[in-house]
């Protein structure tokens, strides 16, 4: 994944490398995009990081800046504009001299891992994995030179490594189904590997069962292809564990993997556009919910609709195609509301109304009782008397 790297994280990548570095080293001093770390350099900042690390409890542990709060979470403010600034930056494509400069000594030192433990060629792998053999560096790859190149390095076809043949095999071209767009190879392993997690995870297997998470759990788990996200679940997190800055039919919550002007193409061609918002959500930090936990606080927000804001008025508006003048702020539905809550609420109707769940509750439970032993009777509370 090295070479998707977007710009944005390289250039983060590379500051947090130089933060790391002895004092005076030259590499302080290069540009962005032309920093190469060495092996020793790589070995030096890791265990440097390693040994700051360890000096701090897990749960003090801090990234990209961030502060943590008294109760030792992170500002939901900031973690949102993490996440909405990597769905804005467009990520860099696949292919060879295409991983960062800074990356270099991770790329090494697995070319070495893996020739210290004997790891098959990519022509050994593709032919393991049921995929044709390359026959020439030209199949492999014939873009620019990289085919040249690999020949004066390996001579034969045979002979290229499977990690520099997986690097630098050519990218398979857009079309349906094929977004990513890694070399032919890879893409074949990622199938297999997302098979293989599937398949040897008990908590998508044995344990993906009602019994276990709960009627409401397992269908919680489903997939549904009408969400919003042509089925994806990622969305459902972002909504519940950010809903302020994560709008119902935002492209930002509901294809988080792709930067909105192209989710607004291709919404546009399939003629779903009109179903979302492509505008990023505000950057204002959201104010704090505040509870009223008292019934003189209830009534001062309830008597004024213009300052306390009804949060639901646009999902209502949106169903009757207009005004709804139960949830709307509009002075001129004041007298509206009043007559419904008059008819709802007048003198005696609580009285009346709790007689009546009174009377129903003793007739459904007397209705549907049934005899389960001597002098014994047993009713479903939940399927027979409350639904």
């Amino acid at each position: 994944w090295h070479a998707t790297l977007t710009s944005k994280d390289e250039e983060w990548l590379e500051q947090a490398v130089k933060r790391l570095l002895k004092p005076g080293h030259e590499g302080l001093s290069k540009p962005t995009g032309s920093f190469e770390l060495s092996e020793e350099d790589f070995i030096y900042i890791s265990q440097t990081a390693k040994d700051n690390n360890e000096k701090i409890p897990p749960h003090k542990w801090v990234f990209g800046g961030l502060a943590r709060n008294k109760d030792g979470g992170f500002n939901d403010h900031e973690l949102a504009q993490i996440l909405l600034d990597a769905t804005d930056n467009q990520a860099c494509a696949y292919g060879a001299r295409g991983i960062p400069a800074v990356m270099k000594a991770v790329e090494v030192m697995g070319i070495k891992t893996a020739r210290k433990w004997g790891v098959c060629s990519l022509n050994e792998f593709r032919k393991f994995v049921g995929l044709k053999q390359y026959e020439s560096f030209e199949e492999w790859n014939p873009t620019g030179d990289i085919a040249k190149v690999a020949r004066d390095l390996y001579q034969h076809i045979d002979n290229l490594e499977l990690y520099v043949g997986l690097m630098c095999e050519e990218s398979k071209k857009p079309g349906d189904g094929a977004g990513l767009c890694p070399g032919y190879t890879i893409s074949r392993a990622i199938l297999a590997d997302a098979v293989c997690l599937t398949r040897g995870d008990r908590f998508l297997t044995t344990d993906l069962t009602p019994f276990n998470l709960t009627s409401w759990g397992f269908q919680d788990c489903a997939r549904d292809t009408k969400n919003g996200s042509m089925g994806g679940m990622f969305s459902k997190l972002l909504f519940r564990a950010l809903p302020e800055y994560y709008p119902p039919g935002s492209v930002y919550a509901h294809f988080p993997f792709v930067v909105p002007p192209e989710m607004e193409h291709w919404l546009t061609q399939m003629n779903l556009h009109q179903r979302y918002t492509f505008n990023r959500p505000p950057k204002g930090p959201v104010t704090p919910v505040i509870p009223i936990v008292s019934a003189a606080g209830v009534r001062s927000v309830l008597q004024n609709p213009t300052v306390f804001k009804t949060m639901h008025l646009g999902s209502a508006q949106h169903l009757v195609d207009g005004s709804f003048f139960c949830f709307d702020n509009d002075p001129r539905h004041i007298n509206a509301r009043n007559m419904v809550g008059n008819a709802l609420n007048h003198t005696g109707a609580m009285d009346n109304y709790a007689k009546y769940y009174r009377e129903h509750t003793r007739r459904l439970i007397k209705l549907r009782s049934f005899r389960s032993g001597p002098n014994r009777y047993a009713v479903n509370i939940v399927r027979d008397v409350i639904n």
